[in-house]
């Protein structure tokens, strides 16, 4: 994926080269921001926080979006296994933006 953000005029700068967490104030952020052009921010939470985060009456939600259209992301679990929560999608008229068909990157 950092590949991906590379190039003659593009730099990846990893946050934990760039500020501290839990130490970092606004106007480390202003200077931060001094040295960049553009950022774009990747977050990407463990399966784990997902599943508790949709349990959640109020916790975030999640979508896929492939295609322009979007599917959103659901617990299921298996009725007959003793498996763990799993994720999918919610089933639509397209497979484009199920899960296992998003590019990985």
């Amino acid at each position: 994926m950092l590949q991906k953000f590379q190039g003659p005029t593009l730099e990846f700068l990893p946050w934990w080269d760039a500020f501290t967490p839990g130490r970092t104030l606004l106007e480390d952020l202003e200077t931060i921001k001094g040295r960049a052009d553009a950022a774009l921010l990747v977050v990407s939470p463990e399966s784990e926080t997902v599943v508790s985060d949709l349990h959640q009456p109020g916790g975030d939600r999640y979508y896929t979006d492939a295609g322009g259209t979007r599917a959103n992301v659901v617990v299921v679990t298996c009725p007959s296994c003793t498996f763990n929560d799993y994720l999918r999608t919610d089933p639509d008229r397209t497979t484009s933006n199920n899960l296992l068909s998003l590019p990985r990157v």
